[in-house]
């Protein structure tokens, strides 16, 4: 993943996502829903050649959590090259504006097509300024339509905490989970971890000056998405940026150059907002 983004037609829910935020029994994803006065948005939009969401950007952010139905990938076309990738993910760290940032730590779910075939697995990731101290990819099988939990939380010092939680095809946390994988790592480089954002995002990676196409995932909601155990759309305004995922940054976010929509963040007791795919991009950086 990358360790900083880029300076960079919303509508509802999906249906399944829709019926997740309607089980508001204990321990489920509780209703959210727009205000007749309109949904809540970032006062700032970025735009950034791999990365689509949400940021929160101020001091003292040590705990972020979210929950997500896992999208399809349509595999049926692969746009430029063979290969297509998007990764869903929250973290910490690494979401400032380029060149201020000195670390990032997330976990999340990579949704790929290699050839017509559709990959799906869980990971998490810690980075320093010039070293990755840690990629891990979970062993355990992720479906299209498995209900994830996710929490990055700073511990101490350099430390973090990661976990991923499947639910499998419920919908809610209403019970026992298929499986959970909870572990510990520390920055490299005894670096000092900044804690001044948080972040859910859809991205296209970068290797190098090369970008994977997006893989076509159709519409995807974030559910739930807390920050220091408070809702997203809770903080000032002036203190979130919704990023929108561009093929080019010098251009609008429109037509053909808009890869990925983010929307307006949902109103309701568990903040939600979606992101909808539009276009593969180029194999190129800009």
């Amino acid at each position: 993943m990358a360790l900083s983004a880029v300076p960079s037609r919303s509508r509802t829910l999906t249906a399944a996502a829709a019926c997740a935020l309607a089980l508001v029994a204990a321990g489920q994803v509780p209703q959210a829903q727009a205000s007749s006065s309109g949904p809540a948005s970032a006062q700032v939009t970025e735009k950034s050649y791999n990365w689509g969401g949400y940021i929160l950007r101020q001091a003292g952010l040590t705990k972020i959590t979210a929950h997500f139905i896992v999208p399809t990938a349509d595999c049926s076309a692969q746009g430029d090259g063979n290969y297509t990738n998007a990764a869903f993910w929250i973290g910490l760290d690494g979401g400032l504006p380029t060149g201020q940032n000195t670390t990032i730590e997330q976990a999340g779910v990579d949704v790929n097509c290699l050839e017509e075939l559709p990959q799906y697995h869980a990971w998490w990731e810690v980075e320093g300024p010039s070293e990755n101290a840690g990629s891990h990819q979970i062993t355990e099988t992720v479906r299209p339509g498995d209900f994830i939990k996710i929490a990055v939380e700073h511990e101490t010092g350099a430390q973090f905490r990661f976990n991923v939680v499947d639910y499998g095809q419920v919908n809610s946390t209403d019970g026992p989970p298929l499986w959970s994988d909870e572990t510990t790592a520390s920055v490299p480089g005894g670096v000092t971890p900044q804690l001044n954002s948080a972040e859910a995002v859809a991205e296209r990676p970068v290797d190098g000056r090369w970008l994977y196409p997006l893989t076509r995932f159709g519409d995807f909601d974030f559910l739930r998405v807390k920050v220091n155990g408070a809702a997203l759309r809770t903080y000032p305004e002036a203190n979130l940026v919704k990023k929108q995922l561009v093929q080019n940054t010098g251009l609008d976010p429109s037509g053909a150059n808009l890869l990925a929509d983010t929307g307006p963040l949902a109103e309701g007791a568990g903040d939600a907002f979606h992101i909808i795919w539009r276009h593969y991009g180029t194999t190129r950086t800009p």
